[in-house]
């Protein structure tokens, strides 16, 4: 599973199973339930990433997003640019947020739902086991091989 995260991390719980769980930690978990991890802190450098990653057939199978970012776009701008562009569309988008109150009122702002843009959602501090089984269960099956 790879994941891109699009987070700056200066604020808040990431999980339930520490007071302030860095972002290394977290890193590790994830790498431990075999998430190959990729992190940008605006969406703007996520967006160039994911352009990269698009341009060379090597897209991530998850957008974990956070709602607020550094720079003027938020994670709600980010992933509906993802729905847009057709190379993209098919990138699993998750919300873990803090926000999420302010992140659906955005939304709706826009005529749309969180649930229209995001797979799933995520109340910060999420239980970082129940996280890691959720994008398990997210990821789209392995496309069959011919032999």
């Amino acid at each position: 599973m790879q994941i891109l995260v699009v987070d700056d991390f200066a604020t808040g719980r990431l999980t339930t199973d520490a007071p302030r769980l860095s972002f290394d930690s977290f890193g590790r978990m994830l790498r431990r339930a075999g998430a190959t991890i990729d992190v940008r802190a605006s969406a703007h450098q996520a967006r160039q990433r994911l352009l990269e990653l698009a341009q060379r057939g090597e897209l991530p199978d998850v957008l974990l997003t956070d709602y607020h970012l550094s720079g003027r776009e938020t994670g709600l701008d980010l992933a509906y640019w993802c729905m847009q562009q057709p190379a993209l569309a098919r990138i699993v988008r998750v919300l873990l947020s803090a926000a999420v109150v302010e992140a659906e009122r955005a939304a709706v702002a826009q005529a749309t739902s969180l649930h229209a843009v995001f797979v799933a959602v995520y109340e910060k501090p999420v239980d970082m086991m129940t996280l890691v089984h959720d994008l398990a269960r997210l990821m789209p099956p392995p496309p069959a091989t011919s032999g």
